[in-house]
Formats: structure tokens, sequence, C-alpha cells
């Protein structure tokens, strides 16, 4: 049974950018508070499809503008916009998602009369690590970010370790949250053979995916150089680079001069990034923290292999699924071992009732494939709710039952009313 909340009083949740990752988790948490009876609304630059989603779980929304830039003139104003949705309302909790939406919540709230506890996600947390003249002036005002919040929730162990870099006390303070995932929600109406057609990708072979920003140096370009060294292993392997960035061509020229142009494509961020998954056989998931443990959980629930490195958010959640692979260390080679041996696992047996919307395949195309027996590379499938409850294993559904978005938002509601006790006994 949840803890009522005072009558007439709503939580707030302010979301500063377009992650799809984070407007599953806000989305997820929001509807299911409403469903407790909570008053919840989401307040941001919300894009038109996460509005329509809010819209249709009934959670009111409302729009106000972020800056896209650290400039002062571009903090305040968003502030000030803040402020004035929040002014006539009356607030008994600010849930802020991301660093960006925490600070312009700082700032609101100073000029607010109520005086509303703000709770902050850091999703994505910014490289702090790089050599750069700015790295020590944003690592003080992150701790100062992180400090003046009343309650941090961190994602995984992993995230909370990356807070103690920044400061050591809000970590031993912050709770851990682990995701929260519904498989309903990522239900795909269109066949494995037609999804990949929309994406661009072979249906006569199997297919590598990563997904993440396209920068310079970071985990993406670790994905590109695994996918070389796999490529002359198994010359039937396609690759899919999904996400955004600043160093597009950069990749692309990567590609060419890893000869992987021609079996590599490039996949703009999607909303619809469960179903994009769908269309992979293995997913590299690179990044130490977030968002590679609800990659994982994701793909996972489509029945996409994982591979992932030690350390990270996904050997913290998920050290003994079947289906995942964690490499020894970072580097390609070991990745380009973890991806081979990964596509060598037999996956979940394909539903009978089949669709034959792929181009059936000659003899050379059949004699190129990892397995045409394993994959079935040359048939599509519709997935339907009832063929992949006839399909999942007692292990995926153990896997889904520990990381449910009921419990995910149980344990957030139980860090509001932590904080709203403390509160109240002040």
């Amino acid at each position: 049974m949840e803890q009522a909340q005072p009558q007439g009083e709503e939580f707030v949740h302010v979301v500063s950018g377009d992650s799809p990752h984070v407007q599953d988790c806000v989305l997820s948490i929001t509807s299911l508070l409403a469903s407790w009876a909570y008053d919840v609304t989401v307040v941001g630059p919300l894009e038109k499809e996460f509005r329509v989603a809010l819209g249709r779980a009934a959670i009111p929304s409302v729009e106000v503008a972020f800056p896209g830039s650290t400039s002062p003139a571009g903090q305040l104003s968003a502030a000030r916009g803040l402020a004035s949705v929040l002014a006539d309302r009356k607030i008994s909790l600010i849930h802020a998602h991301g660093l960006q939406a925490a600070f312009s919540a700082l700032l609101a709230r100073r000029v607010l009369t109520r005086n509303p506890p703000i709770v902050c996600t850091p999703h994505g947390l910014p490289p702090l690590f790089s050599q750069t003249a700015w790295a020590p002036w944003r690592r003080q005002a992150y701790r100062w970010l992180l400090r003046h919040c009343d309650a941090v929730i961190a994602t995984s162990y992993v995230q909370r370790r990356q807070i103690a870099t920044i400061d050591a006390r809000t970590a031993q303070q912050t709770a851990v949250v682990p995701y929260g995932i519904d498989p309903q929600g990522h239900y795909d109406p269109l066949t494995i053979g037609r999804r990949r057609q929309l994406l661009g990708i072979s249906p006569a072979a199997a297919v590598v995916g990563c997904v993440g920003e396209t920068v310079w140096g970071g985990p993406m370009e670790l994905f590109v150089e695994a996918a070389a060294r796999v490529s002359r292993r198994l010359p039937n392997v396609e690759f899919a680079v999904i996400g955004n960035g600043p160093d597009q061509d950069h990749f692309r020229d990567l590609a060419h001069q890893r000869g992987l142009l021609g079996a590599t494509v490039f996949v703009p961020e999607r909303k619809d990034l469960p179903q994009v998954l769908g269309a992979l056989n293995v997913l590299v998931v690179p990044q130490a923290g977030w968002p590679a443990g609800m990659l994982a959980l994701q793909a996972l629930t489509r029945g996409v292999g994982v591979v992932a490195v030690a350390g990270s958010e996904v050997e913290e959640m998920l050290p003994d699924a079947g289906r995942v692979t964690i490499v020894s260390s970072s580097d390609a080679d070991a990745l380009a071992d973890g991806i081979h041996q990964q596509l060598e696992i037999e996956p979940d047996p394909m539903p009978q009732a089949q669709v034959a919307d792929a181009a059936p395949m000659s003899l050379e195309q059949s004699s190129f494939l990892v397995s045409r027996q394993f994959y079935d590379l040359d048939k599509s499938w519709v997935s339907t709710p009832q063929s992949e409850a006839d399909n999942d294993s007692g292990a995926r559904n153990d896997l889904l039952d520990a990381f449910g978005v009921t419990e995910m938002a149980r344990n957030t509601v139980a860090v509001y009313h932590r904080v709203l006790d403390l509160k109240s006994a002040q």
C-alpha cells in the first residue's frame, strides 16, 4: 500500500532533454504514480511524441524551454520559465531528471513562496574525466548542484561510484533504484523482416548493433574497431551504428578505413528504440554506466543477445544471464571475441507460424551465413503477444520480474517519502 499524498498537492517531474531512455523512465514512473492516486505533472521541453504518450496515460504536461548551452542568460531564462509554471501550484516535491533539469529547478525554487524538496536522478553523467581546462570548473559546479538537491537517485552502484568521483559525501547518501522495464510497452507489430527493411538492414545476415552517441574517442569508436575484427572473421555479419552525435562523418570515415562501410548501417537515434533493437541478433554495450543497464534489459526482452564490458552496469545487474557475455577488458579484441561468442549461441526457438516477407536467398548467400539453422535468416516471423509468451523462458521471466517497473516506482516513491518526512520534521 502506497503512503497517501497530501490532498491537492502534486509531484512535478522536470525533464531537460529528449533522451528516449529518460522519457521511458519518466512515463513509467508517472503512469504508476497516477494509478496510485498521486497528482503528477511533467514539465520541460517536451517533444510531440512524448507529449502524446503522456496524454495517452492521462499525465498532465507543461512545455517549458530549456537552454541549448550553459550560458548564464540561457540558464536564468529557463529557471524563470520553470518558476512561472510552478508558482501557483501546490507542489510537494520536484523530481529532476538530468543535471540541467536539477539546476533549473534549484534556481526556480529560489523565487517560489513554497520550498519543495528536489530529488535528482543524474541520467547521463557528463564526461568529467577529460583533461580539459574546463574539467575542474565542471566538477565544482556539479558538486554544488548535487549537494543542494535534497536527495539523489542513482540507477546502479556503478553510477553511484561515478557520483563519488564528483562528491564522496553525496555518493554516500545516494539511493540506488535499479532500472525498471515494461515488456508490454515494447511490443512490435512488425515482422523482423519488415523492421529490418525499414532500417535498411539486410535480412540475409546476422546483425550486430550498438547504441550510443557518435563522439570521437567514445564507446562507439571501440565498437567500430571491434566490428572490423569480427568482419574479418565472419564476412556475413552486418553492423548497425544507432545514435546521434557531432562526429557522424568521422565514424563513416572510420568505417570506410576499416573496410566496413558496405556492411554498416547508420541509424539515427529513434524513440522506438526497443523495436529497433528487435532487428538485431546481438547488441554490444561498451558503456560502463547509464544507460548500459537499460539497453541490456531492452535487448533481452526482445530476445537479443548482449555483449558488455567488465565493471559495467550490465555486469552488476545481469552477472548470470544466459544471453549476456561480459568481456574481460575494454579493448577491441576482447569485444570482438564476445561478439563472436554471442553469434554462436542458439537463440530461443522461432514461432512455427512464419511470414515470408523477406526475399528468398540464393544458395551462394545461404552458404555465407553464420548459422542459417540457428538464425533462420531467410524467413521472418510475426511477433505477437501470444507467440512471445509461448517462447519466453523461465529465466527471462525471472529477469523481468527482478527489474519490473512497479518495483522501480515503489523504490522511487520510498525515496520521496523519506525526503518529505525529513522536511516535515525540520
